[in-house]
């Protein structure tokens, strides 16, 4: 009827803090969780009140189409226009 004890031992406590817990997207905030949960003995994935097959971004669809057009169309956009006002400097130079 008695568990084994379980300890978890961590050479730094600046992981916890509460500025870099904050963002979702954090190795700091799923170790701290993993910790949690192993010393309380439960599922890692029902101690985070997650799906085990869900992809957690912070962003909403809205925001998702936002970055796909940023980094597919406006940043080799924006490659391109200054590799074109390279090539005309020079042409002009020249």
């Amino acid at each position: 009827a008695i568990r084994p004890t379980r300890i978890v031992a961590v050479g730094d406590a600046r992981f916890a803090m509460n500025g870099p817990l904050a963002a979702r997207a954090n190795a700091n905030r799923d170790f701290l969780l993993n910790c949690v949960a192993y010393l309380s003995g439960t599922d890692v994935v029902a101690a985070q009140g997650e799906e085990a097959s869900v992809l957690v971004t912070g962003m909403d669809r809205t925001d998702r189409l936002v970055f796909l057009a940023a980094t597919a169309g406006a940043l080799p956009a924006c490659v391109f226009v200054v590799l074109f006002a390279v090539a005309a400097r020079r042409r002009f130079r020249s």
